[in-house]
């Protein structure tokens, strides 16, 4: 029994640190940002390029609407990573403003 209630305190103890980890990567968060507007951008083109607004059209993207799929997962992606740095950096702030 004594054996359960060291591994979940170990377990417990783990995820927090790994929780502050997260919390820590203060200059990952920036990297993250740009990353994601980098991929809003990618999948905008990607979209506009299948739709036949631009590029090429000998492109292989040019207008095939699979590319419309795979844009708009891109742009997904990036503004999601966009969204949990931007959360990611506020909490960091407020942690910052509360400990002084």
């Amino acid at each position: 029994m004594s054996e359960i209630i060291i591994i979940n305190n170990l377990y417990r103890h783990n995820f927090r640190y790994e929780l502050r980890n997260i919390l820590n990567l203060t200059k990952y968060k920036k990297y993250l940002i740009i990353a994601g507007i980098i991929l809003v951008v990618s999948g905008t083109i990607f979209m506009m390029q299948s739709n036949s607004l631009v590029g090429p059209s000998n492109s292989s993207m040019y207008n095939n609407p699979e590319w419309t799929k795979n844009g708009f997962v891109i742009i997904a992606i990036g503004a999601l990573l966009v969204i949990i740095s931007t959360i990611l950096i506020q909490i960091e702030k407020k942690r910052r403003t509360t400990s002084n």
